[in-house]
């Protein structure tokens, strides 16, 4: 299990650790705190679940006028690929909210020395994301899929649920809490990026905020859950073709691709309306300079040589108020684009992988 550890953290070199960040969600209260045992706990409970519908299966008598696929319950299961590939998808889900939680706590820890706000503050605003409000609301984003599950399990099972219908519907229902509480925290950091720009202002004047691209933690966001988004939407692709086109899966990773995308655009347009002010006002400073440098360069006596010492001042200071403002406008149109660049590439590799498949089933029939 340490090895597993070992082998995580080397694919995922920036997600050095999957402690426990600070939060009051209702799941994560129930996983451990520590990389190592979170690791441990996981993969316990996803093979239990497994072992769980095994036992099921063993118990179920081969009912009289039911057909099986294969020779009995027991075969069925073991060549099912929904319960093969159950135990690791299931696993991601974890994998991917811990990773999430540690990812924006962290980023909403640089914040604070980005704004001119003390740490209370900030905490008092994220505690809608990542206190006791956001628990409801990753419930009510997971009641649609959750119903939508049921209905269709009834539909196909024209009815009348076993005992592993009942099994593999906990399974998704917990699948789909986890998703509820990643669309909660991409949907309520973006209103949170737009309350905290709008009561606190940057600790640095907006030429120095994008030279140093200050503004970054606030994209950083979107940017790397569009990393998260894009492990689990090619371990959702896998899931589709391997297991079966289903149409809650498939509209559960096209919102996270949508939600990823959406937050990213909504919060570069937030930083750049608040930095349009200030960046107005530094522009008229530097035109203002410009306007004196081009003054101080016609006043000097036209005979003076290009190599007089004022000749060379006075030019240098036009040439420089000249690049300021060059420097400055392209720092603002151009700011986040190459990362929306990256973003429309990691979100359009799964997308690309599940046309094929969604030819094959021919749009959305399902069943």
């Amino acid at each position: 299990m340490e090895k597993m550890s070992e082998v995580f953290m080397e694919i995922f070199p920036k997600y050095k650790s999957l402690e426990k960040a600070k939060n009051s969600w209702w799941i994560e209260k129930i996983l451990p705190d520590h990389s190592r045992t979170f690791i441990v706990f996981v993969v316990s409970f996803c093979l239990g679940i497994w072992l769980i519908g095994y036992a099921i299966a063993l118990s179920s008598d081969v009912i009289e006028g039911v057909e099986f696929e294969y020779a009995d319950p027991v075969s069925d299961y073991l060549r099912d690929r929904e319960w093969q590939y159950q135990p690791f998808y299931l696993a991601v889900h974890f994998v991917i909210l811990r990773m999430f939680g540690v990812v924006y706590t962290r980023n909403f820890e640089t914040t604070i020395c980005l704004l001119k706000a003390k740490p209370e503050e900030i905490s008092r605003h994220t505690r809608w994301v990542f206190g006791h409000v956001s628990n409801f609301g990753a419930f009510l984003a997971a009641a649609g899929f959750i119903y939508y599950d049921y209905s269709a399990m009834l539909e196909e099972g024209f009815g009348a649920l076993t005992s592993l219908d009942f099994l593999i519907m906990f399974v998704w229902g917990l699948e789909r809490v986890i998703l509820g509480y990643v669309i909660c925290l991409m949907l309520g950091t973006v209103f949170l990026i737009w309350k905290l720009l709008r009561s606190y202002y940057y600790s640095a004047p907006a030429d120095i905020v994008l030279m140093e691209k200050r503004y970054r933690p606030f994209t950083h966001f979107a940017m790397e859950a569009s990393s998260l988004v894009l492990l689990f939407a090619l371990v959702d692709v896998v899931y589709l073709y391997y297991a079966g086109f289903w149409l809650a899966d498939f509209l559960a990773f096209m919102v996270l691709i949508f939600l990823v995308t959406a937050s990213f655009l909504v919060s570069t347009w937030i930083i750049k309306s608040d930095l349009k002010v200030e960046v107005e006002e530094q522009l008229m400073e530097f035109y203002k300079e410009l306007e004196a440098a081009k003054k101080g360069v016609s006043s000097l006596d036209p005979e003076i040589p290009k190599t007089d010492a004022r000749w060379l001042a006075g030019n240098m200071d036009l040439i420089l108020a000249f690049l300021k403002i060059d420097y400055l406008e392209d720092q603002f149109r151009t700011m986040a684009a190459s990362d929306a660049r990256m973003l429309v590439l990691r979100m359009l590799i799964p997308i690309v992988g599940i046309i094929p498949k969604l030819l094959e089933e021919g749009g959305f029939t399902i069943f």
